[in-house]
């Protein structure tokens, strides 16, 4: 038989954990955002490459969680074009490079 105090107690080690979980979230997208604010402008195809295999090795890091991973794993597939949608090698040379990202957020 577990008294009030032991079950209350459990409540609070239970509310600190998910308290600090929130708060390490919130810290995380306050960075992501300033990260998203220097970064406030069009990018070339060529350094949106580099970019995309940077996440791909983020995605490998033992240390970032798997949700996060699982979210950062589908905006990468979603990213990449199919086959279907490459340029052929004569196209891509007579066309004007295209910016590879153009900056959305108006925040």
């Amino acid at each position: 038989k577990t008294s009030a105090g032991d079950v209350r107690g459990k409540e609070a080690a239970d509310f600190r954990s998910t308290a600090q979980d929130f708060s390490e979230s919130l810290d995380a997208l306050d960075n992501a955002i300033r990260v998203l604010k220097k970064q406030a402008f069009d990018r070339a195809q060529a350094e949106m490459l580099q970019v995309h295999k940077s996440l791909i090795q983020v995605t490998k890091s033992p240390l970032l969680p798997i949700a996060s991973k699982k979210a950062l794993s589908a905006f990468l597939q979603q990213a990449q074009p199919a086959v279907e949608e490459l340029p052929s090698d004569g196209l891509s040379v007579q066309n004007p490079e295209a910016h590879g990202y153009e900056f959305q957020s108006g925040g």
